[in-house]
């Protein structure tokens, strides 16, 4: 370095010390700015410069602590504060955006009127794309670029990803200062001779510079912070917009689709409405509590360094009388809707109805339960072709459309059994129940298929055909059928296979699969995760098939491991409702 540069470099030096207290951002645009345009008129100076002339260079510029003052007063001014000096003038370039500071008051409600809580509430619904693609540009570029160092083309490729870094950081910190109000550099990191310095000095700074390391361990923890900021705000927003429109909602169903909905229903969906403001509240609450822990947690990865950091707009504080009225008007809501549920439960009329539906000639059963549990039964006293099912459903206080929930339809040989509950608008599970027990001949012969959406199927009886789908359920019993095909999406299938059964199939999306069976079989079994357990005599070239698969479930396969014994049920009625 000549002595024009020393002079510079000491110059920057003192003008660092001179804003030691102040916020590391601002200290990092102060020498930034300052080190640029000094390093450009050093440039046209040339290396032969006198003394006079860099003193000059110097002194047009302004001392250090005059540059300092003049970025102390200009961040004054976008705080809304006085100036330290009554004439001062922000003279050095700031690069800033002038905002307006909050306007909230201390209480609670005050945030509605908070645009730092509302813009920290769009950062926690953008952080999760922002965090999906710092992560995978990190992953993914330091990857290739590392793997490919062995190579003359690797090394460019490191340089290049080493500044995307940079501008990815001073990217984010303005996103971050825009949103959450935390003042962040405007200026890209710059060594001590970036002006001046070759590629090699350059890369040697980028390595050397912390940030450089924070930058990426901050990219790529942004994905799980992405996704926890995302997935509280969209719970919250949509908890409390429901809740909010809760008695709408109950209308716009009763009228357009027909359904009924209980007395307390409308209680409760007017109860929800406080529930459902006091929760959009909280949520900007909690946003600007996001946003301010956040912002700090980005500059110190992102720009690090001592000094008294400070917020662009500051956040108001809660008053501890605010805090006690919402945590007071939770609680009441809680109470209150739980005694309405509780008077609900306990003095509603509760109807049981029991009906019973036969068909004869049947040569296919179809089931198509919704949100009912299926029991097939072996019954002695029907023959061949008759099929009688015996439903019992439980409505709290409908009455008269319990029995209506439940039908056994006949077209030519096809019977088709109908279970559901989802015809009536209820706020919680236990307002209505069905199950049906379906009674088979001990010959029946008949091609069993059909699926529910919600509830279990216990297998038991001789068929020709079994086709059985469980969205959420589980399937288990006895199996008796040449070919069966058993699946499940959410739930176990875990049944036994009898001697006639050749072709067998199960899976489960998420679940265990759990087969008892003897004999010799051409088993072949998949899971993603789980164990696997065979515990049969296998051949490739066996006669009997099974094929058994799970994503998320063991899969067991052994004498005497499959399904538990059956449920009692009780005997169908005499006949009629």
């Amino acid at each position: 370095m000549t002595p024009i540069d020393d002079r510079i470099t000491a110059w920057l030096d003192q003008l660092e010390r001179e804003l030691g207290g102040d916020d590391p951002a601002i200290r990092h645009d102060a020498v930034a700015d300052a080190r640029e345009h000094l390093v450009a008129a050093r440039g046209e100076l040339g290396d032969d410069a006198s003394d006079e002339a860099v003193s000059e260079l110097l002194d047009q510029y302004g001392s250090p602590q005059e540059v300092a003052d003049s970025y102390r007063d200009a961040e004054r001014l976008l705080l809304g504060e006085p100036p330290a000096r009554p004439d001062a003038h922000a003279t050095a370039p700031m690069h800033a955006v002038d905002v307006a500071p909050s306007e909230a008051g201390p209480g609670w409600l005050s945030v509605v009127r908070d645009p730092e809580a509302w813009s920290a509430l769009l950062y926690m619904l953008l952080a999760l794309p922002l965090g999906i693609a710092g992560f995978v540009w990190t992953v993914a570029g330091g990857a290739t670029a590392g793997s490919l160092l062995i190579l003359i083309i690797g090394v460019p490729l490191a340089l290049a990803f080493l500044a995307s870094i940079r501008g990815i950081a001073l990217l984010e910190g303005r996103i971050v200062e825009t949103l959450l109000g935390e003042r962040m550099p405007r200026r890209t990191w710059v060594a001590a001779t970036d002006g001046d310095a070759g590629l090699v000095d350059r890369v040697k700074y980028w390595l050397r510079d912390r940030r450089t390391w924070t930058s990426i361990v901050y990219l790529l923890t942004m994905l799980p912070l992405g996704i926890a900021y995302f997935t509280a705000a969209v719970t919250l927003l949509g908890t409390g917009l429901g809740m909010l429109g809760a008695p709408i909602l109950l209308a716009v169903a009763q009228s357009t689709d027909g359904l009924d909905a209980p007395w307390w229903s409308w209680v409760l969906s007017g109860v929800a409405v406080p529930g459902g403001a006091l929760a959009l509240l909280g949520l900007l609450h909690v946003a600007r509590f996001v946003g301010a822990l956040h912002g700090r947690y980005t500059k110190a990865m992102l720009v690090g360094g001592e000094g008294a950091a400070r917020r662009r707009r500051p956040v108001a504080p809660a008053a501890s009388a605010g805090r006690a009225a919402v945590f007071l008007g939770l609680a009441a809501l809680v109470a209150g809707g739980s005694a309405i549920a509780g008077a609900a439960i306990q003095h509603g009329t509760t109807h049981m109805a029991t009906r019973q539906f036969d068909a004869d000639h049947v040569r296919t059963l179809v089931i198509d339960g919704s949100d009912a549990d299926v029991d097939f039964i072996t019954d002695e006293a029907l023959g061949a072709g008759e099929v009688r099912a015996v439903a019992r459903v439980r409505v709290q206080d409908d009455g008269n459309d319990a029995t209506s929930r439940v039908s056994l339809t006949s077209s030519g040989s096809t019977a088709t059994l109908h279970a559901t509950c989802s015809s009536q608008v209820t706020l919680f599970s236990w307002d209505c129940g069905a199950s049906v027990a379906v009674h088979v001949g001990p010959d029946s012969d008949l091609v069993l298929q059909g699926s529910t959406d919600t509830g279990d199927i216990h297998l038991a009886g001789t068929y020709r055909r079994i086709e059985l789908r469980a969205d959420t359920g589980d399937i288990e019993g006895d199996v008796d059928a040449p070919q069966v095909d058993l699946q499940t999406d959410t739930g176990d299938v875990e049944v036994n296979l009898s001697e006639a059964v050749d072709r067998f199939r199960a899976s489960a999306d998420t679940g265990d699969v759990t087969i008892g069976a003897s004999g010799t079989w051409a088993v072949e079994t998949s899971t993603d995760t789980g164990d696997t357990s065979v515990g049969v005599a296998t051949d490739r070239g066996a006669d009997r098939e099974m094929r058994l698969v799970t994503d998320t479930g063991d899969i067991v396969v052994g004498p005497g491991v499959g399904a538990p014994t059956p449920p009692d049920l009780p005997n169908p009625p005499g006949g009629g409702d």
